[in-house]
């Protein structure tokens, strides 16, 4: 998470695990 945070996408990542929860 610290290395999307630095690229700025953090929000996609976040967004991408929220709508596609298969873990």
């Amino acid at each position: 998470d610290e290395t999307d945070k630095e690229g700025g996408d953090t929000e996609e990542f976040e967004e991408e695990t929220d709508d596609s929860p298969s873990i």
